[in-house]
């Protein structure tokens, strides 16, 4: 099979169209005996389970509830029960009761973000703490063991102890996981790449809002900052992208590698995943502390992409300024699909906030032009991030204004009742009155669509004014 399969220009299949025929694709994949998507190796697909979450919610429908906890009740049998990180697959996923059996014990970050987004999501949907409990032992694990002196994070643990005291390394190796604190770390610590990736961080970053934005916990939006600032003082350059790797701290001359495991590249590149992973954190720290700096590096960043990146002819994103890559004898202009659907993301949210639809339709015609049939077949059950991006363009948010004439404590209260109120579409803004009345103290409109809620004054009103607004959504 063509490894890239060519993406051409933009389809012309009506969007909701494109988003049922997506929806029939992916339930094709959805294991209904054992949960998750795939077969007997299964790993964790944060962005399915989250946009079954966001069909659930927008729907009604209980089914898609029903699949993503059932999915991340298996997911559970891959953290580790002493440290807390979760394994990056298992050869046991058609157990329905058990995947412990034949876990590959590495723990990528970037997965760790993921999965602490989709208990972080679920405890906010459901109030059920054990989500919670869960997300926070992945965030201990992060701390623990891959968090930088600076506070960034690492890209990975390895699976395996880097060393070993004993005569047989592979009883160990077949044994450590059963064993506790004390005796792993006598037996020696699996090897971290210390690789800091942006993308990777970037996913936490956004992670970490939504733990914020579901528990009201500052230190978690902290600890989100305080990552953000190390991406902004060691990745960001002058054009206003974002480079991909650093090392906190930088490696000692004469370093062996082995506690390292990767070397960085002699020069730096522009990779859409980074940019777009890095524009949706920045957006997501807007979104909780309303600083418009968050907001203003993150049109930087869009813009410096679009220039870079977009294809004026054809549309859609090239996967760096690189291109044609070479494939043998051929060229091929490479436009990767889930890059695409991540840029598109968060340039649909950042024209939402910017009140821009040149970032709404450059994100529709890159969407297109990767929405060939031979191209989403070949994408398998890796269609969460397209899904989440096409419903955004299908269906309206919950645009959440904030009118105010002061960020008084007033106004604070009713930016967290926003924030704490679950509505995976939300938009939240604070602005001045002048397309909103003014009355005289801070209020929120919420509205979708041509529905909009009277003006609300009060925090503890807008969970029950949003269920009213999402009911009447799902009545049409």
């Amino acid at each position: 099979a063509d490894p890239f399969p060519e993406t051409g220009k933009a389809v012309e299949t009506s969007l909701g169209e494109l988003l049922l025929n997506t929806e029939q694709r992916l339930d094709s994949f959805y294991d209904l005996a054992t949960g998750g998507w795939g077969g007997k190796t299964k790993s964790p697909l944060p962005a399915a389970v989250s946009y079954a979450l966001r069909r659930s919610h927008s729907s009604g429908d209980p089914e898609w509830l029903e699949r993503a906890v059932k999915t991340q009740n298996r997911i559970r049998d891959l953290i580790d029960p002493v440290w807390g990180g979760v394994a990056a697959a298992t050869e046991s996923g058609d157990n329905p009761d058990d995947w412990t059996k034949g876990v590959a014990n590495e723990k990528k970050t970037a997965l760790q973000a993921g999965v602490l987004a989709n208990f972080a999501e679920l405890y906010h949907h459901t109030g059920d703490r054990r989500w919670r409990q869960d997300a926070e032992r992945i965030y201990s694990f992060l701390n623990q063991f891959l968090r930088s002196p600076s506070g960034a994070y690492y890209a990975s643990q390895d699976g395996e102890p880097a060393r070993s005291i004993t005569a047989s390394p592979a009883t160990v190796r077949n044994d450590y996981y059963l064993m506790q604190d004390t005796d792993r770390r006598a037996h020696g610590l699996p090897a971290v790449d210390k690789t800091v990736f942006a993308d990777i961080n970037a996913r936490l970053i956004s992670a970490l809002v939504s733990l914020h934005e579901a528990t009201g916990d500052d230190q978690y939006l902290q600890q989100a900052e305080i990552t953000a600032t190390y991406l902004v003082t060691h990745h960001l350059l002058p054009d206003g992208w974002y480079a991909q790797t650093t090392q906190d701290p930088p490696p000692r001359y004469g370093e062996r590698s082995a506690e390292r495991l990767r070397q960085l590249p002699g020069r730096q590149k522009l990779y859409l995943r980074t940019q777009a992973l890095t524009g949706q954190a920045l957006l997501a720290l807007f979104r909780a502390t309303s600083n418009p700096t968050w907001l203003r590096r993150a049109q930087r960043l869009g813009e410096a992409t679009i220039s870079y990146l977009y294809d004026l002819d054809d549309g859609g994103f090239y996967a760096t300024p690189l291109m044609p890559i070479k494939l043998g004898e051929r060229s091929a202009n490479y436009k990767p699909f889930i890059d695409n659907a991540l840029m598109a993301d968060f340039l649909i949210d950042l024209g939402r906030q910017l009140s821009d639809r040149r970032f709404t339709e450059l994100a529709e015609t890159s969407l297109r032009v990767i929405s060939h049939n031979q191209v989403l077949q070949y994408q398998g059950y890796q269609l969460g991030e397209y899904l989440l991006t096409l419903d955004k363009l299908v269906h309206p948010p919950v645009d959440i204004r904030i009118v105010t004439t002061s960020l008084d404590q007033q106004t604070a209260e009713l930016h967290r009742a926003a924030l704490a109120a679950y509505e995976p579409t939300k938009v939240i803004r604070i602005e001045r009155p002048g397309n909103r009345q003014d009355l005289g103290k801070p209020a929120i409109y919420a509205c979708a669509g041509e529905r909009c809620s009277d003006p609300i004054t009060s925090p503890t009103a807008l969970p029950e004014e949003l269920k009213r607004l999402r009911a009447e959504l799902k009545s049409e």
